[in-house]
């Protein structure tokens, strides 16, 4: 394809993506065993080159019928080919678990590790001015259904990272 750019250029575009999914089932046809893998390829030719490339995994796992667990990653990375620089960084890993009993299906439970280290492109303009950011997240959610149309939901959440602003240290 070609792509219209703000100054009035045009770059020619190739792209490609490729998906493999994975899905196992118990006797009942309940999911057991669920696995994605997809990469995609981006190669932009212009007046500068640029090649991105993105790989996403996800697998999903019943440990037993109450107890579900899940990780996933994601990474992608934009590089300008003409100069050799990495334009843009993205990496996620997730890992979780969820627990929800069926002989007691009123209470449900989730817990959930992310990493995520974001290096955003200069040209993106909602964030023009953050460079670099490298966080972590830990998350518990319970949700209790108190009648078939009522329920309390709780979600507790802790945040620490880095975060690197143009003209300030790393906070």
């Amino acid at each position: 394809g070609r792509v219209n750019n703000l100054d009035g250029t045009q770059d020619k575009r190739n792209a490609g993506s490729v998906q493999f999914s994975y899905l196992s089932t118990d006797a009942a046809g309940e999911n057991t065993l669920k696995w994605v893998n997809k990469i995609e390829l981006r190669l932009d030719d212009g007046a500068e080159d640029t090649r991105q490339h993105l790989i996403q995994s996800l697998l999903e796992g019943k440990v037993n019928k109450d107890w579900t667990v899940f990780t996933k990653i994601d990474w992608s990375e934009s590089t300008n080919t003409t100069t050799g620089v990495v334009s843009a960084q993205y990496k996620e890993f997730s890992l979780g678990a969820a627990f929800r009993p069926v002989e007691h299906d009123r209470l449900n439970m989730l817990a959930k590790y992310s990493f995520i280290e974001d290096d955003a492109p200069v040209s993106q303009l909602d964030t023009a001015d953050i460079l670099h950011e490298r966080f972590q997240v830990v998350a518990l959610e319970a949700v209790y259904d108190l009648t078939h149309r009522w329920q309390v939901a709780q979600k507790f959440a802790y945040k620490w990272g880095l975060e690197r602003v143009a003209g300030f240290e790393s906070t």
